[in-house]
């Protein structure tokens, strides 16, 4: 082969990457501009809220507590969050002594996670916490 050939082989192959890198970064900026992210929250005045700081709204929310180094308990579903809302968690009043997990979806049904627990607050992709039938779930409206 000559070197005009290898020129145009190695441009091919830049264009190739170039034009899968383009292809990812603009899906992962798609998912970005409405993805929720949820964040636990504590004041002093009334105890827990969850925020969303995230560019969407969170539907499908599902709160639950976990012991250090045990299991989720106590799964309660609450209503969508939109966009820069606020939602104050009543049945936690203020528990200090369990970790918090909020399993939830983006319109588009993809699941993410957020915990807190010790001051350390993890966002994920995906369901980090149970699944759990719907009969087990608690209602934030029976709970205070």
């Amino acid at each position: 082969m000559e070197l005009k050939d290898w020129l145009s082989i190695g441009a091919f192959i830049v264009s190739v990457t170039s034009l899968t890198i383009s292809i990812l970064n603009n899906r992962r900026s798609a998912i970005t501009g409405i993805k929720p992210v949820l964040v636990f929250v504590y004041a002093e005045a009334k105890g827990w809220t969850i925020q969303n700081i995230g560019n969407g709204p969170a539907m499908n929310i599902i709160i639950a507590q976990k012991q250090i180094n045990g299991v989720w308990f106590n799964p309660v579903r609450i209503p969508p969050i939109s966009k820069g809302a606020e939602l104050t968690l009543d049945w936690l009043k203020h528990v200090n002594d369990t970790g918090l997990g909020a399993t939830y979806t983006d319109f588009q049904d993809r699941a993410y996670s957020s915990t807190c627990a010790n001051d350390l607050s993890r966002i994920f992709d995906g369901n980090k916490l149970l699944e759990w039938k719907e009969a087990d779930l608690g209602k934030h409206w029976q709970k205070s």
